[in-house]
């Protein structure tokens, strides 16, 4: 027969625990991470004409990785609070609570690196060519175009392949730590 939990106003309390919050976190950065990796662009991409898709994506990618840097860096924040005694062995990455917070670490640092260069640059090149198709009175992929436009082009496949490429290992990072936290707990070794 199954036993049931009567809930009581302690259970309640419960519920806005560290721990909750944490579980919440990541569940929120896996979600977001997960659809503008994987579904948003693909949806947006199908619906729209290719400037409108791009000037949608200059204002949702900004809001994406800040997103994504502010969750990670909560979480990595709470997964150091919770495993202080990770600090003094740093040098010992097989130790499941230090890898843990470098698998957090690197997530951070691809996500900051679409933050602070490779997103804004990528949208600065997109508009760069927008620019020059409108100049030149035919899209990039016409033939014809200048070699300014291929430069661009070019450019523009480089920045965005980095940025799609920083994002993929994000998300595979996440990925594995709510795996990770999934199977053995927020205290990383049960």
């Amino acid at each position: 027969m199954n036993q049931y939990r009567i809930v009581s106003f302690e259970d309640i309390l419960a519920l806005f625990s560290p721990g909750s919050f944490y579980r919440i976190s990541l569940s929120l950065l896996l979600g977001i991470m997960f659809w503008n990796t994987f579904i948003g662009g693909f949806v947006a991409i199908s619906a729209l004409k290719r400037r409108q898709f791009g000037v949608l994506q200059s204002k949702n990618m900004p809001v994406y990785f800040r997103s994504a840097l502010a969750l990670t860096v909560v979480l990595l924040s709470q997964w150091t609070v919770n495993h202080l005694e990770m600090l003094e062995s740093l040098a010992s990455w097989r130790r499941s609570d230090v890898l843990q917070g470098y698998i957090l670490l690197t997530a951070i640092g691809t996500i900051a690196a679409n933050v602070f260069y490779l997103e804004p640059r990528t949208t600065e090149i997109m508009f760069e060519r927008h620019r020059l198709e409108d100049k030149e009175g035919k899209a990039y992929t016409a033939p014809g175009v200048s070699s300014e436009m291929k430069a661009l082009t070019q450019q523009f496949g480089a920045m965005h392949g980095l940025s799609s490429m920083f994002n993929l290992v994000a998300f595979l990072a996440i990925t594995f730590h709510a795996l990770w936290v999934a199977t053995f707990g927020l205290e990383g070794h049960q």
